[in-house]
């Protein structure tokens, strides 16, 4: 094969085909690299997010900001699930593990009965969310 074949035209000059493989090979690489860490990174931070309790500042205010958050978008999800599975059934999950982590709210703070109402209810929350996407897969299959 001749070097004109073998060559591929980018802008004002010519760039051996052999080289832009390998600038893709090596952009490959980079990618799989990154997604290697990505992958690797958000297991390691979940894992350590109950150390970051003790270096982030007590705000009261925190769980009921986030609660209040939480409720409408959940509830909207749900309801715009329910609508096109007919289940009740994952709605009834996050709804119990949305009242079950407003109840941490009324736990004494920093008790192990708030961790576990908390933890418990985003479990619910989690739970009644995935069954509302599973529900809307098998409905649209």
């Amino acid at each position: 094969m001749s070097d004109a074949c073998r060559t591929h035209c980018h802008g004002d000059h010519a760039v051996p085909l052999t080289a832009t493989r390998g600038t893709l090979d090596m952009v490959a690489a980079l990618l799989s690299s990154l997604c290697l860490i990505h992958c690797i990174a958000i297991p390691v931070a979940i894992a350590l997010l109950p150390a970051f309790a003790l270096i982030i500042p007590d705000l009261p205010w925190l769980h009921a900001a986030l609660l209040l958050i939480a409720i409408p978008a959940s509830g909207l999800a749900l309801l715009r699930g329910w609508r096109v599975h007919h289940d009740p059934l994952p709605a009834k999950i996050g709804v119990v593990g949305l009242i079950v982590m407003a109840c941490a709210l009324l736990a004494v703070p920093h008790s192990l009965g708030e961790v576990a109402l908390t933890v418990g209810g985003g479990m619910l929350v989690a739970a009644g969310h995935l069954f509302n996407l599973r529900a809307g897969r098998l409905r649209s299959a």
